[in-house]
């Protein structure tokens, strides 16, 4: 059967990361102990786990695909069904690509199979069609994040391999800077025709490609189109944990303090890392829970900087 999505599997890992809950941790261990009872085919202790989650938070459409395999193993079709269609409400672009994808989350392969499933998959995309879902811009967005993505990827295996005067390292960031511009030359594109193209228009993993784009580009760019990102940002077209990034890399480049504690520069006495100034530091959690982001000590830790809340 042809359906209305196109899978990109390196975007739905992706969007997987994004969705793989709040900081909260009384949630992320619910959610882990569900996911667990779920692989061992307990049901209801499962059940009872991501019911304890969704009291905290019902963000992710994948937990509650997941709690609906699980009710569905224990014949609460009547739950089953009101989970499913939770995921979709959460996220048609999540529930359909995670009902379309047999590669990931095996446990779910069952869910996908069952008239259930079949029925759900339906439902994300009239949803998707509802919101004027564009299948031929999400393909060219996915190309594009992929593209803006593949020297990134590619950098500490060349920095380790060989010196940043050589030849073989100079090719490739003269490859990597043509890339960034033929990307930038195809964002400016896709915003003179749709302007930004948010999660109405082409799914919630796809809401922040224009945005990755941009946030690469050159600081006269950014401040550009900084007011048509901030708009989708406040209408919800774009999650604003990635448009504080924007906000703090702006403020960086013009040598103002950052706001969110974001962007990180190297520490020339050490060599190691540190953030860049904080504006009211003192304040900066506050600042960063607002936006849906946990305790900037957990993001030191992940990125590698010594940090204390002050």
């Amino acid at each position: 059967m042809k359906h209305l999505f196109t899978l990109a599997l390196l975007v739905i890992a992706n969007f997987v990361a994004a969705q793989a809950g709040p900081n909260n941790p009384d949630y992320k261990k619910a959610v882990e102990i569900g996911l667990g009872e779920l692989q061992k085919g307990q049901c209801q202790p499962c059940i009872e786990a991501y019911e304890r989650a969704f009291v905290i938070s019902k963000h992710s459409a994948l937990s509650h695909l997941r709690a609906a395999r699980c009710a569905q193993m224990c014949n609460d079709m009547a739950k089953a069904e009101a989970l499913a269609n939770k995921a979709v409400e959460i996220s048609w672009d999540m529930a359909a690509q995670v009902l379309q994808n047999y590669t990931d989350d095996p446990e779910l392969t069952p869910l996908r199979d069952s008239d259930l499933g079949k029925k759900t998959l339906e439902k994300a995309e009239s949803a998707a069609r509802a919101s004027g879902f564009n299948a031929e811009l999400a393909k060219e967005l996915d190309l594009l994040k992929e593209e803006d993505q593949k020297y990134r990827r590619l950098n500490d295996e060349y920095h380790s391999k060989y010196t940043q005067d050589s030849p073989e390292y100079q090719s490739f960031m003269h490859d990597w800077l043509l890339s960034d511009s033929l990307c930038l030359a195809k964002a400016e594109a896709i915003i003179l025709q749709y302007g930004y193209p948010g999660k109405s228009l082409v799914g919630e993993s796809r809401q922040d490609a224009i945005w990755l784009v941009i946030q690469h580009a050159p600081l006269e760019k950014q401040e550009k189109y900084f007011p048509l990102i901030d708009a989708a940002a406040q209408k919800g077209e774009m999650r604003k944990s990635s448009w504080i990034l924007l906000v703090d890399r702006i403020r960086m480049h013009k040598g103002k303090p950052q706001i969110y504690g974001s962007q990180v520069v190297r520490d020339e006495t050490t060599g190691g890392w540190k953030f860049h100034e904080i504006e009211n530091e003192a304040d900066v959690n506050k600042h960063r829970a607002e936006v849906g982001l946990g305790p900037l000590e957990e993001y030191a830790q992940r990125m590698g900087v010594t940090w204390k809340p002050k």
